[in-house]
């Protein structure tokens, strides 16, 4: 699922990559829950609608991601 591109910026944004993480380390939406996360940024991102950066790098810092690559990817749109 890509997130509406309802700014007509030409750039979109997935999650997907933050998923597949998550999925390799075995780490589920409630035990982001259970770190901190609030359950709003938990449904923001599980149905990948637009988020603050400081959200995302917070819960990047969570699971120790350094790299913006392991957890957003970036789609130009025609």
């Amino acid at each position: 699922m890509i997130y509406n591109d309802i700014y007509k910026t030409g750039i979109a944004f997935s999650y997907e990559p933050l998923f597949e993480t998550m999925k390799k380390r075995g780490v589920t939406y409630m035990q982001l829950y259970l770190m901190g996360v609030s359950p709003c940024q938990i449904n923001r991102l599980r149905n990948n609608y637009n988020m603050t950066m400081a959200s995302l790098c917070y819960i990047m810092s969570l699971l120790d991601i350094d790299d913006f690559s392991d957890a957003v990817k970036v789609i130009e749109l025609d």
